[in-house]
């Protein structure tokens, strides 16, 4: 234990605990979504989808995400171009996990014992492609003009208004239109993280660090926060998941669930900001920081691992079963996660 401690500690060292603690909470909880959404009996996840679950792991998971992406953004001195290379590197990189995550399934279809479309598999617009589309984005913005601030913060009014008014289908029959919609806005069985609504996450965190140092709480006011959180999301989310009828609703949600989403996350990040302040120098939380600084291997390891199972799995497994899954799995990508970490620079030069 002593030498974990020594090894998380030498690794922590220097960075802000809070957003590798969101990111590590988020991470983890994403591999239990994962595994319910894909291994979990049709009828055992259906009762969890209804008890607003997924909902609101949604809520604290892809959106932190995004947010601390954003936040990132804003404090980075990365160059601009750098920053564009980053988020095309970002697309290709979704694109080459979808082909990995569906490894298994793709080669079914490949050895024509599944008719499935391999393009919805390959170019899905999950959470790493729409990552890479939301810093060509910030970054092209932050290249062309000198008032960038202004212009992202009419960005983040322009997605909110469009989250309502945008068409949600695409009824042409131009097979490129249709994938690039799905991209941007409408609804398709590949499209988990459109532009439209996603991107005021990214441009939320983006802006909040550029206002950060006009925000300060006292510890009194800190407890007041949570108060208020704790009551506004016991008293809001019978309410406010209640018009979804699926988890694509949830995926292409409006104006109602971005303003939730935005205050739910407010008080969630002053919890866990203060959860690290009275009980962060213990081993757990420094386990949790350490998944949430290696977020992206972290990541792409569990989908590997996960979409892959499913193949053979899929919707068959006991709620009992998560007993087993998801702790192996955890270990699984923190096991990964590490040999990743020290074979990489040899992995990428060879």
């Amino acid at each position: 234990m002593k030498r974990l401690n020594s090894f998380l500690t030498d690794e922590l060292k220097g960075r802000d605990a809070v957003p590798d603690l969101l990111r590590g909470i988020a991470v983890i909880k994403m591999v239990l979504v994962h595994i319910l959404e894909i291994f979990l009996v049709t009828g055992t996840f259906t009762l969890i989808l209804e008890s607003n679950f997924f909902y609101i792991s949604g809520s604290t998971g892809p959106t932190v995400f995004m947010m601390v992406m954003g936040y990132y953004i804003a404090k980075s001195k990365k160059d601009n171009r750098d920053g564009l290379t980053r988020g095309l590197m970002l697309i290709f990189g979704g694109i080459l996990l979808n082909i990995l995550l569906n490894g298994s399934l793709l080669y079914h279809f490949f050895i024509g014992e599944s008719d499935l479309n391999p393009f919805h598999y390959i170019f899905a617009v999950d959470i790493l492609i729409f990552a890479g589309i939301s810093l060509v984005l910030i970054y092209g913005v932050r290249l062309t003009t000198k008032f960038s601030l202004i212009v992202l913060i009419i960005m983040f009014a322009a997605v909110v208004l469009l989250s309502d008014y945008l068409p949600k289908n695409y009824f042409g029959t131009d097979y490129l239109m249709r994938y690039l919609g799905a991209v941007f806005f409408t609804k398709e069985e590949w499209s988990f993280f459109p532009v439209i609504p996603w991107l005021v996450y990214p441009l939320a965190g983006y802006l909040f660090a550029n206002f950060e140092n006009k925000i300060k709480l006292s510890v009194s006011q800190e407890k007041g926060i949570l108060v208020i959180f704790i009551l506004f999301t016991l008293l809001t989310i019978p309410g406010v998941f209640s018009g979804l009828a699926s988890l694509s609703d949830y995926y292409h949600h409006g104006s109602q669930i971005i303003a939730w989403n935005l205050i739910f996350l407010t008080g969630y990040i002053v919890a866990v900001k203060y959860l690290n302040r009275v009980a962060g120098n213990n081993s757990l939380f420094y386990l949790i920081r350490w998944i949430g600084k290696n977020v992206t291997p972290a990541y792409v390891l569990q989908w590997i691992i996960i979409g892959n199972t499913g193949t053979f799995i899929y919707r068959t497994q006991s709620a009992e079963s998560l007993l087993i899954w998801f702790p192996l799995i955890i270990i699984l990508v923190y096991a990964g996660t590490y040999i990743w970490n020290k074979n990489k620079s040899r992995l990428i030069r060879d």
